[in-house]
Order: structure tokens, then sequence, then C-alpha cells
């Protein structure tokens, strides 16, 4: 009897967890495409009482196009994160890697007038992993790096090969920006965790999943000015 009872009791645990869960998701999903759906919602209305020939200027097709671009942000992400991919290992120099994900946020970071340089002191190294999602982690971080920036300072780019405990790649990215409050520093990496009004707050999570899909872990942690964000790596299972 008494084990019965433990056993329904756990049960609701689990069932109850599962609820809270599926709240915060569809609480966070509902938040991110609504505020997208009313700014839409609100130009067209305008447009709509416009007896004119043009309602529409041509920044409000821009902020419109933006505003549906986020919400297929949303859905996109929302997706990766309900049914993650499999890895698709295969051999890969780091460099190439990091120089792929440089190239994508070069345009970006040169607009904002941030220069991104990195420290790499070894060697190329060789590694085993799934290409796409790691450079998905890595380009997340430097958007997020440059979204928390003005038009001051730089981004820093670490790379080091580990061998305390066996062989590991650490990657970090550092910004200059305000850093992460104390209490959202902890949950950074949970579901629609965001710092960022536009943002999804799936990105991190992601991230991580993937980090750890690969056998490593993700950190942050405030600097004196910004903050720094990264993983680390077992290269042997990369």
């Amino acid at each position: 009897l008494v084990v019965a009872r433990l056993q329904n009791s756990q049960k609701e645990v689990l069932r109850s967890e599962k609820l809270a869960s599926i709240g915060q998701l569809a609480a966070g999903t509902a938040h991110e495409i609504r505020n997208p759906l009313m700014s839409i919602k609100l130009l067209v209305q305008a447009a709509l009482r416009d007896e004119g020939d043009d309602p529409l200027s041509r920044d409000d097709l821009t902020l419109i196009e933006r505003e549906i671009s986020r919400v297929e942000a949303t859905v996109r992400n929302l997706l990766e994160f309900a049914k993650p991919q499999a890895l698709n290992r295969k051999h890969f120099h780091v460099r190439e890697l990091l120089d792929y994900c440089l190239s994508l946020v070069a345009g970006r970071a040169a607009i904002q007038g941030i220069p991104i340089r990195y420290d790499y002191s070894h060697e190329d190294v060789m590694a085993e992993g799934d290409f796409d999602q790691l450079h998905q982690v890595i380009l997340n971080l430097l958007l997020n790096a440059l979204d928390a920036m003005t038009n001051e300072g730089e981004i820093l780019i670490r790379i080091n090969v580990l061998s305390d405990q066996g062989e590991f790649l650490e990657l970090s990215v550092d910004d200059m920006g305000v850093g992460i409050q104390g209490e959202k520093l902890g949950d950074m990496f949970e579901p629609f965790m965001s710092t960022k009004e536009s943002g999804t707050g799936l990105g991190l999570s992601i991230s991580k999943r993937i980090i750890e899909d690969h056998g490593g872990k993700m950190f942050a942690y405030n600097k004196s000015k910004g903050c720094t964000v990264g993983f680390r790596l077992p290269l042997h299972s990369i």
C-alpha cells in the first residue's frame, strides 16, 4: 500500500511538471507571436482608415515584413526545440567552422562599427561533429553579442584546447555590453528566457541542447564590462 501511494505521488509530480512545462511553452509562444501580430494589426487598421491611394508607406511594409519574420523565427525555433535534429557527424577544421560563422556576421558588425577579433593560439584542430548545428550555436553567440552592444567596444572570440582532464575544445565570445542581470544569468539557457525585446528566448536553449548532444557544456558569466558566453566540448567526441 505504501509503495502504491509513493508511485502515485511520483506520477502526480511528473504530471504536474509536464503541465507546468507545457504552460510555460504555451505562454512563451503566445507572447512571442502576439506582439508582432499586434504591430501588423495596428498598421493594417490605420491603412483601412486612410482613404488615400497609398495607405501603406514603404516604411510600413518594411515593418510588416520584419514582424512576419519574427513570427517565422519563433515558429522555426519552436519546431527545432520540440523536435531536435539527429547529429550528422563529420570531420572538419575548427578554424573553417569559425571563419564561416564570421563571414555571416561580418556585414552586420561593419554596419554597427564593431570589430570582431579572435584569439586562436593553437594550430588548427580537427574535430568531429555536426558542422551545421555547431555553426548554429556559434552564430547565435555572435548575434547575441552584437545585440548586446552599441557602437563602442569590440567582440573577442577565444578558442583554446584544454588538456587538464582529457582534450577539450573551449570557445567563448566576449562582448562589451551591459552584461546580464544576476537573477537572469542563471536562467539564460532556459526556454523563452530572453533579455531582448524582440528575442524568442529559444536560441540559447537550443544551443545548450546541441552542445549537450555533443557531450559538452555551455557556460556564461559577467565581466567588469560585458558578458562571456561559450561552450566546452570533448575533442574526442565532438
